[in-house]
């Protein structure tokens, strides 16, 4: 009779100690920090919690700084953009992707470059695409991965001062390559690396 009641009671313990494990696990996963409306905003739990207040390191090493740029210990950089997500353990994040890795981000890497992610002027609008699909109306200026800015209007600003403007049917690639309807990879003085 004492034996069963101190299996029973390992069992029960051990059970408990499982799901206390798994669930702390589970909430880890959703843990992380997101550009959102121009700004660094922490989330734990899956919930918002508040503001980034200091540059923070990630469990891999990743540095974030305030202003979205994230930095690997072997000086990888890559900038957040509008909507992405980057968690504690370093995957990625971004609408419309449930598990996205950037790559130098971890081990594994699902995505390699953002070469279907980019910015196009349609029916006068300027609409953003990841992986080759529409994700909405471009809603603030949005800094591209070379440090080129995309205006709401299309006007595209490289960081040494010179201006395009984006007709319609042009987009322009996170990367800062341009694509035009009939043309596969069209680069612009000053757009590209």
């Amino acid at each position: 009779m004492m034996n069963y009641r101190t299996v029973t009671l390992a069992v029960v313990g051990l059970f408990l100690s499982v799901s206390f494990l798994a669930s702390s696990v589970v909430a880890a996963e959703k843990d992380g920090i997101m550009m959102k409306d121009g700004k660094m905003v922490r989330y734990h739990d899956g919930k918002e919690i508040g503001g980034m207040d200091r540059e923070t390191t990630l469990h891999n090493g990743t540095k974030v700084t305030m202003k979205g740029k994230l930095k690997t210990k072997d000086g990888k950089e890559m900038q957040l953009q509008e909507g992405q997500m980057v968690m504690m353990n370093g995957k990625m994040k971004e609408e419309g992707d449930e598990n996205m890795k950037m790559e130098g981000m971890g081990k594994a890497s699902s995505v390699k470059t953002p070469e279907k992610d980019g910015i196009m002027m349609q029916y006068g609008k300027m609409v953003r695409y990841h992986d080759g699909k529409e994700i909405g109306g471009m809603d603030r200026e949005t800094t591209l991965h070379n440090g080129t800015k995309v205006t709401m209007k299309g006007t595209l600003k490289t960081k040494d001062g010179k201006e395009m403007q984006l007709q319609e049917g042009q987009m322009v690639m996170m990367d800062g390559k341009m694509k035009e309807e009939g043309d596969e990879n069209m680069k612009v003085e000053g757009m590209g690396k």
